[in-house]
Formats: C-alpha cells, structure tokens, sequence
C-alpha cells in the first residue's frame, strides 16, 4: 500500500496537491546487498535515503498549502539501519513505482489547478551534463545481459509525461520535482552508445507546455550528493529549512488587507544556495545545488508568520558605534535599543518586514550626524549599512 494520505472524496472537483515520494536505501544488486552482482559500478547501500523520503512526506503532511493535501504517495526501501521505516508504504520497486505514477498521473488530470509534488531520493547516475537517472530498489537486477539501465527511470521523461496534452488537458499546471540524488557518469556506461532507462511512460510532443514544473536537484553535473549518514541527506536538511521558514518571502496580502507570508520557487532558489552553504561549514559537507525544468513563478507553501531573517547591520565609520545609540523599530512599534558602545558589526535576527534604523548622538559627535534610514529585512539574510558621515 503506497497511498498514505488521500482526501480525495472530500475535495471532489476541487483542485488539490497530489505527492509521489520515493526513497532507496536497500540496494540487493549492489555492493553489500543479499544479491549482490558481480560488477555494482561502485555503488552500494545507502543509510539515510528513506529516512529523507519519510521526513519529506511528514514535512508535506504538516504543511500549508495554497491547496489541501490531496493524496501522497509512498515508497520505501529502507536499510536495516532504518528499521523505523518497516513496511511504510511499498518497497520502491520499478514494478511498483511504475503503479504508483501513473495513479499519481491520473489524480493530476482531474484538474489544471492541482498541484504535483515529486521526490526522490537514492542513487542516481547521469548519461550526460544534462541527465538525472533514478536507480530504484531491484536497479542492476540480473541477468547481466540485461540492459544497463533497466529498472532505472529518467527525469527527462518522468517530467515530460506530465506536460498537458491531448490526453490529460486538464493535468496539474504547476510541478515540483525534487532530485536528490548523484549526477555521475559510471565508467560501465562508456561502452553503451545510447543506454536507456525503463520508460514510466510514452511522452507526447502534442499540446502547450504552459506549466510552471521546475526541477531542483541535489548535485549539479558530475557531482555527488551528500548525507548524514543514518539521517538525512544534506539536500532535504537545507530545503525543510527553507520551507519552514528560511526561505519566506512576501506574498503581498489577503483580502482582508493582511500580509500574506510563503516560500515561492523564487525565494526557495535563492534561500537555498545559502543554506547549503551554512551546513557545508557547520558539518565539513560538499554539497551543492542547481535548477531546472520549467522555472515560472509558483508558490510553494504558506507561513503563518513572517520568516526569520538574519541581519548584518555595518556602520560606517565603525568608530561612530563607540558614541552613537542605535534604536531599530519594526512595524510592532517595540524599539531595540543598542546604547554605545556597541559591537559592530551588529547581528541580530529580525522577522522579515520593514524597520526603521536610527543613530543619535548627544550630545552631537562632529563629524558625525544623527541619521534614520528605513531598512527591509528579507530571508534568510540582510545586510545593511549605515553611514554618519
């Protein structure tokens, strides 16, 4: 059973999320697994990729946004060193991922406003610079006479068999697709001239391809994905932070005249470089990231508040902090008072939003005069300057 969450009956003919979440661990063909072959290409078991999956599809779960939670689809490969995992979901199989996605395909037709979410995480290879290949559970499955790339999928086609069509006209007009997973090319595929995946289906070149579908990816070409091993890949810790917040941003008001707060695939993109880089530092990592797909303005999810936002204030000369007082005030009113001398540069978070800065001096300090600036904090970071001279 894949399907773990489906509020299908109570959303009947209105738009919904529909999620296809796939997460490998156990590998029985590679290096280490019960069925090893004789030539893995390298490759073994994995200790954190269904664990990702499953924080994925709890983040999902708990999440607002713009439309209810239709269905979720889960498939799980866990190692043993995720026994927790255990019989969540169905083995991530080609056999069953190939079920799996074309229902989730299916529920995505019943209409244009529906939103997909799709996420993998496990092995992944690349044929070129611009491919992403999908190594499922039974991948390298003997007899070895068998095409290379069998019980594979690729991104290319995955994404291209959810484009509007004749077929599906009224499939969901905005995709996320999250690959977490290595874009390197094995040696073993140097031989082959042009080596296929297992197709999930036949894409179509008919009807306009008016979807916002982009496709973030955990490693740009030629790289490799990271992991904290038996937790959680590099990728999802930095991009559940930025969905649950880091990456907020504006979304303009309601109707009512109230901010409006949310993570748009514009604000996750530009959040998200940053936050790879901070987990990088904090635990020695080489992660990185990139985007493709179709890349138009989409939001993601809703705040309830406004993102937090880590300041960087500069005063320029920094010898006016040893005799000017600073006051920052938000749109609460409530003033933050640094009497000098204080440290500089100041770094403090804030929500995001608009603040007024001030530096006073008194009795006046020649050469330096007082000065208000108005200053925007946005996520994940700000930096602002101050000049009194």
């Amino acid at each position: 059973m894949n399907l773990l969450h489906d509020k299908r009956p109570e959303l009947v003919g209105q738009p919904g999320v529909h999620a296809l979440i796939i997460g490998v661990s156990e590998y029985p063909f590679l290096a280490g697994g019960a069925n090893a072959v004789a030539d893995p290409w390298d490759m073994g078991q994995l200790t954190s990729t269904a664990s990702t999956a499953h924080k994925v599809f709890d983040w999902l779960k708990t999440a607002r946004l713009p439309v209810p939670l239709a269905t979720c689809r889960v498939l799980l490969s866990p190692s043993p060193t995720e026994p927790h995992l255990a019989g969540i979901g169905d083995p991530a199989t080609f056999d069953n991922v190939f079920a799996a996605a074309h229902e989730w395909r299916t529920d995505a037709s019943s209409h244009r406003g529906n939103i997909t979410f799709f996420y993998f995480a496990g092995h992944g290879v690349a044929r070129s610079k611009e491919d992403a290949v999908l190594c499922l559970h039974n991948f390298r499955e003997p007899p070895p006479a068998a095409p290379a790339l069998r019980r594979a999928i690729d991104v290319a086609t995955l994404t291209a068999g959810m484009s509007p069509s004749p077929a599906q006209p009224e499939i969901a007009r905005t995709q996320f697709y999250f690959i977490d997973a290595c874009r390197v090319k094995p040696d073993q595929l140097s031989k082959f001239t042009q080596p296929q995946t297992t197709a999930l289906w036949d894409p179509t070149s008919e009807g306009q391809d008016d979807r916002s579908a982009p496709v973030l990816y955990a490693s740009v070409s030629n790289a490799l994905a990271g992991a904290i091993p038996g937790v959680q890949t590099l990728f999802s810790r930095a991009l559940i932070a930025c969905l649950t917040g880091e990456a907020g941003d504006s979304l303009g008001e309601d109707a009512a005249g109230n901010p409006k707060w949310g993570v748009t695939i514009q604000s996750l993109t530009e959040a998200l470089g940053e936050k790879i880089d901070e987990i990088n530092v904090d635990l020695g990592g080489d992660q990185n990231y990139t985007i493709g797909g179709l890349n138009k303005p989409a939001t993601i999810c809703l705040l309830d508040q406004p993102p937090s936002v880590d300041v960087v204030l500069s005063v320029d000369p920094p010898a006016a902090c040893e005799v000017s007082k600073l006051v920052i005030t938000g749109n609460d009113g409530q003033p933050r008072v640094f009497d000098p001398p204080f440290l500089h540069p100041v770094q403090e978070k804030f929500q995001a939003g608009l603040y007024s800065v001030s530096m006073t001096f008194n009795p006046p300090a020649p050469p330096f005069a007082d000065r208000t600036r108005f200053k925007e904090a946005r996520a994940p970071r700000s930096d602002w300057k101050v000049s009194v001279v």
